[in-house]
């Protein structure tokens, strides 16, 4: 179902976003093209964006970037393909956007949605990933070892769903042996049974996920260093109590989510015990509300002074989700980037 949403009202921090960063490029040549000329295309010709909606919820799957240029344009409302779903549901379509329409996908993108896909259902086939995703199977598996062996993938499933929905027993991981051997590993599901395959080194089209062979290889992280941020980097240990309040923003917004949703319904039905409220007010109101709130809810380390606190982060060293896209320099963004690859490197 297609309908007009206010962009205030679709969600964009709940980790459904499966590129590795926003372009923001991409963001201000699209809303200058949405703000061009008339004959030119205008915002209301774009694809509509895709969210899934749980209840009280939009959540966004596809059309981060629309999304984004339409804000930038100062306009209110965006064109939405409405489906019913979790913020999950959300999760897993974004992962097989993108892959024939849309800014091209980087190799961090491709691996990022593979490692949301294989967090949320673990159970899936690697076939069944990577037709999802839009990558090899190769690539899939390798990715699924490393998560295991940074305990991302807390266990190993007695059973995988192959690509034809049907539920297979699967035999015990063997030992994964990287660069070092040949990979010996489970396959996809497949009605002969068959339990070890040889894998051939990965597409040069697609990123190697192992690192190059050594000598004595580097010992592989089995448990998680604490949490990270929106864009993957460690949060400070003086900044990690404050990090884990975000969830009481997250409760307020939900709360004003609800009351806004509930009074929605009551002018759609035209209940009788609120034909005294002002419904355009009211609405305007809650609007403004979430929008006030909704910048405290912490997204990442500032890329300005690092967590130690300076005036674009208020002094508490977090950046919000919609600060953070907006405001941080391509520059920044790119040296953040970096140091999260040296962190996940370690």
């Amino acid at each position: 179902m297609r309908r007009q949403l206010l962009v205030e009202s679709i969600r964009i921090d709940g980790q459904t976003q499966s590129r590795e960063r926003i372009n923001d490029e991409a963001v201000a040549e699209y809303a200058e093209a949405m703000q061009a000329p008339p004959g030119s295309r205008p915002a209301s010709a774009w694809p509509p964006v895709k969210v899934f909606f749980d209840g009280t919820e939009y959540w966004m799957a596809d059309g981060f970037h629309r999304l984004l240029a339409v804000k930038r344009t100062g306009r209110r409302n965006i064109l939405a393909e409405v489906k019913q779903g979790s913020r999950d549901d959300a999760a897993w379509a974004a992962c097989g956007a993108n892959q024939t329409h849309g800014l091209r996908r980087t190799n961090a993108d491709k691996r990022k949605a593979v490692q949301i896909a294989l967090d949320l259902h673990p159970e899936m086939s690697d076939d069944g990933i990577g037709q999802h995703v839009g990558v090899s199977r190769e690539y899939v598996l390798r990715l699924r070892h490393r998560m295991r062996e940074q305990g991302v993938i807390k266990s190993h499933p007695e059973r995988r769903i192959g690509t034809d929905g049907k539920s297979y027993r699967l035999p015990p991981p063997p030992p994964y042996r990287g660069t070092q051997g040949v990979i010996k590993s489970h396959p996809a599901p497949h009605a002969d049974g068959a339990e070890t395959v040889h894998l051939p080194p990965p597409p040069q089209s697609e990123e190697r996920l192992q690192g190059p062979p050594a000598a004595t290889p580097k010992p592989a992280r089995t448990a998680a260093t604490g949490p990270v941020d929106g864009v993957g980097r460690r949060i400070p240990e003086h900044l990690v109590e404050l990090w884990g309040r975000g969830q009481e923003v997250q409760d307020m917004l939900t709360a004003l989510s609800r009351v806004r949703v509930a009074i929605r319904k009551a002018q759609d039905t035209e209940d009788p015990l609120f034909t005294a409220v002002p419904y355009s007010a009211a609405l305007a109101h809650l609007d403004q509300a979430y929008d006030c709130v909704q910048v405290a809810k912490p997204y990442a380390v500032c890329a300005f002074c690092q967590g130690q606190g300076c005036k674009a982060c208020g002094q508490r060293g977090l950046l919000g989700k919609f600060r953070w896209d907006t405001t941080v320099p391509r520059e920044h963004k790119e040296a953040v980037a970096r140091m999260v690859e040296r962190e996940q490197s370690e």
